[in-house]
């Protein structure tokens, strides 16, 4: 179900909204001022379908002040990703059980620290549609993700050569 805001909405500080998902654009801009005010996530997901740097900042302050709290994080499609949003991302949110970073177009040096540094007590992990992920990052996730039960990895480089690595 959508909701449609029109006007400008105030909302209370530190809000104990627990789930929060949405699709981001240009015209959410009162849907990213309502994340900045949510302290409390357990889960956040959102599409973005088309985003600026000032949006992208709002959604971004909405993860880090929810980072303590965070379990499950689902980013799609956010084309404004960098290496520092991402250290910080994987740095913070160490609670995270539950991940999905799919269409989010990286670095090979993004992805490298992603798969060295990402939580070992991650329990799902989509990593679909990541041209810089193949078989060296795909080994070094299972071997220090002990935890790690789902996987997907859909149009990435991960090769047959890997299947004895998630086995």
């Amino acid at each position: 179900r959508f909701l449609n805001v029109k006007g400008t909405a105030r909302f209370e500080n530190n809000m104990k909204l627990r789930y929060l998902n949405f699709f981001v654009s240009k015209s959410t801009k009162e849907l990213l001022e309502f994340a900045a005010t949510c302290h409390s996530l357990e889960k956040l997901a959102f599409f973005c379908v088309d985003i600026d740097q000032s949006g992208f900042d709002k959604l971004f302050k909405c993860i880090i002040q929810n980072s303590a709290t965070l379990k499950v994080l689902s980013i799609a499609d956010c084309q404004i990703m960098s290496y520092e949003s991402m250290r910080l991302i994987v740095t913070l949110c160490q609670g995270l059980t539950d991940l999905a970073i799919e269409g989010i177009l990286i670095s090979q040096e993004t992805m490298d620290f992603f798969c060295e540094n990402l939580t070992i007590g991650i329990e799902r992990l989509d990593i679909s549609e990541q041209p810089m992920f193949g078989d060296d990052q795909l080994k070094t996730l299972v071997t220090r993700c002990k935890t790690l039960t789902e996987l997907a990895f859909d149009n990435t480089n991960v090769s047959d050569e890997s299947v004895d690595f998630i086995i």
